[in-house]
């Protein structure tokens, strides 16, 4: 701790601790242990001013900062670089300081693992058979590309000079191996009930999802809806019916391996009680159309 004469980063310019190679918090208070702690906050509000001023020039992220972790990485890689004590006041000035081009290599080789960590999952899902398979390693992939771009962000911030490589998969070219999967899986849609109204609806919303239907023995899996009703009432001149459609994804080769399952509550109503069927199976076809693409994704293989 200095007693002498005040340092020159109290008012200007470190020479020691230049701009471009650090970044530099400062702490005050009559209590040392309070002026080092207000160091360290202010080290993280430099960066989150960095932060915003580098988003106003390149734009705003599509994957936003984890400040949690970040606050975690400031609070054990910060360092005390000098403390000064006013010989006057008895006033504890605090130098907190980050070196740009330690952390910002530490990050960048966190880039480049996740790199080789998509290129693994995008090699697995060239391999896998299973459709299912392909697509969770597609998605681990994408899941991993986002952390990439999170992480870069911080390389950018803290070593503005960085130049990282290019991953070989980019989120782009991950999303256009998915959709052309996807269009690629074949699904029986059956009925538990044999209703061939919504059999027709259940048809209409898969491929409005982007699926092949193919009721034949080729398919890839088969969907199997069951439309349970709950209660039906007629209450000041309207119909109403109340009930969940429940979709199970079985493998096209075994009816009875179920590789997913969903249930999605139906409420329609009507004037009419001969109306209620066609309300009820545009409901089911509007929840596949909407739903069950992102549903199918979240399948696990079992």
């Amino acid at each position: 701790m200095a007693l002498g004469n005040k340092p020159d980063w109290l008012s200007e310019e470190s020479r020691q601790y230049p701009n471009h190679l650090y970044m530099r918090g400062y702490g005050i208070s009559a209590d040392l242990a309070l002026a080092k702690q207000r160091a360290i906050e202010a080290l993280i509000s430099v960066f989150d001013n960095e932060t915003a001023l580098y988003f106003t020039r390149a734009g705003t992220p599509k994957v936003q900062l984890d400040k949690n972790r970040l606050r975690e990485y400031f609070l054990e890689h910060n360092q005390i670089a000098e403390v000064w004590q006013d010989p006057v006041s008895g006033i504890f000035n605090v130098l907190n300081i980050m070196d740009r081009v330690a952390a910002g290599a530490e990050f960048e080789a966190g880039v480049y693992r996740i790199d080789r960590q998509v290129e693994r999952y995008m090699e697995k899902a060239g391999q896998a058979s299973d459709p299912l398979q392909k697509i969770a390693y597609i998605q681990q992939a994408m899941m991993k590309q986002s952390q990439r771009e999170g992480l870069l962000n911080i390389v950018n911030v803290i070593k503005p000079t960085t130049a990282v490589s290019a991953s070989q998969w980019d989120e782009q070219q991950i999303e256009a191996r998915l959709s052309a999967l996807l269009t690629q899986i074949k699904i029986k849609p059956i009925t538990a009930q044999n209703d061939k109204h919504l059999l027709q609806a259940l048809t209409g919303g898969v491929q409005d999802a982007g699926f092949i239907v193919d009721h034949g023995p080729q398919a890839d899996y088969i969907l199997k809806a069951t439309f349970r009703q709950h209660h039906l009432k007629w209450e000041g001149g309207i119909f109403q019916l109340q009930g969940d459609l429940h979709l199970e994804l079985l493998d096209g080769e075994s009816s009875d391996q179920v590789r997913g399952a969903a249930t999605w509550p139906i409420k329609v109503n009507a004037t009419e009680r001969e109306l209620l069927t066609e309300r009820l199976n545009e409901a089911v076809k509007n929840i596949n159309r909407e739903k069950f693409r992102t549903t199918f994704l979240g399948f696990e293989r079992n």
